[in-house]
């Protein structure tokens, strides 16, 4: 019951605020793909997969992809820019020129959650630890995830074949009950959270719990009562309100800007503390000393240039002196009055 009333009361917060829903993104394609971007150098990811980058995830899911199926890509709205139209590691022209199915829309970027709002719209999600993955179970979609990840547990696929080759039916025959565990036992509603009694009274009872319990999955305790859940997730539920992007609101082009210098950034740090910079240290301050010494060099020429230019200009003064010196004194005039006066 209670997941019944979730769903159909997500379907409708979604349906109502969609920023999509003038987008026909099967106009083109038979089937639809989800493939939500994460972060890397993050547990929750790094931890579950062998992949180095969000790119080479990337690259990987739509290698697999058939062409009749399109793949939605969205970027994780907390981390820099996968997708990239300019600067020097530019890639979306050459993914979209290989992969023509390949769906990435630049207004994606402009909403905390894109992929919430399109999760609904496809065939199946494929993830490694998104809570999309639960949100494809919540409406039915197929998902799917690689063979090492927590949500490998109830997803329908854990290979790309047999993902993008699977139609309608679920691998796993009652989602709900998936569902309904995490509702009751593992998430909880914010009205609950900010009641501090019930709050101390819950971590009572985990603490207790986690005590007692022989398997871990019995400290999850339930989190309240039927009724009280019933009201916390469905009659209390916060406003519809469809959250912009903070980080790249103003232009998604700023995004890539940001993202460019950051990997300059991440370049330049690697490089200094390479080995390979810490072994050439050496080499540098010959080379430095080098410079130093060439510029020494350049200026005591250019001293030694000005000390000769000043020594010419004062032998020729030194000439010119006796010169002056050897002119003779012009003799006066005698006047009629100066001889009668002798």
């Amino acid at each position: 019951m209670l997941v019944s009333a979730f769903r159909s009361q997500m379907a409708a917060a979604l349906g109502a605020l969609d920023p999509f829903r003038c987008r026909n993104f099967r106009s083109r394609f038979d089937r639809l793909c989800l493939l939500p971007l994460q972060i890397s150098n993050e547990f929750c990811f790094d931890g579950m997969v062998n992949y180095r980058t969000q790119f080479e995830y990337l690259y990987d899911v739509l290698a697999a992809a058939p062409a009749d199926v399109g793949v939605l890509v969205t970027e994780h709205p907390n981390g820099e820019p996968i997708l990239r139209r300019s600067g020097p590691i530019s890639n979306l022209d050459a993914l979209g020129g290989t992969f023509p199915n390949m769906i990435f829309l630049d207004e994606f970027r402009r909403y905390q959650s894109p992929a919430q709002f399109l999760a609904p719209r496809v065939d199946g999600v494929w993830s490694v630890s998104s809570s999309v993955g639960h949100q494809a179970l919540l409406f039915g979609r197929i998902l799917g995830s690689p063979p090492s990840t927590e949500l490998s547990n109830i997803a329908d696929e854990t290979t790309f074949e047999n993902f993008f080759a699977r139609r309608g039916k679920h691998k796993c025959p009652n989602p709900d009950t998936v569902l309904a565990w995490m509702l009751e036992r593992y998430l909880v509603p914010a009205p609950l959270v900010s009641d501090g009694r019930w709050l101390h009274d819950y971590f009572q009872r985990r603490l207790d719990a986690a005590r007692s319990a022989l398997d871990p999955i019995d400290a999850f305790v339930p989190t309240a009562d039927t009724d009280r859940l019933m009201d916390a997730w469905i009659i209390k539920t916060p406003a519809r309100v469809t959250m912009t992007s903070f980080q790249w609101e103003d232009d998604s082009a700023v995004a890539e800007l940001h993202a460019t210098l950051h990997h300059l950034r991440r370049e330049r740090d690697a490089l200094l503390k390479s080995t390979s910079w810490r072994i050439t240290a050496p080499l540098r301050l010959v080379m430095q000393g080098m410079g130093l010494a060439r510029d020494r060099h350049y200026a005591f020429v250019g001293i030694r240039s000005r000390m000769r230019q000043f020594r010419a200009r004062l032998l020729r003064m030194i000439q010119v002196v006796p010169v002056i010196r050897s002119r003779s004194t012009p003799t006066p005039k005698v006047t009629s009055s100066h001889a009668a006066s002798m």
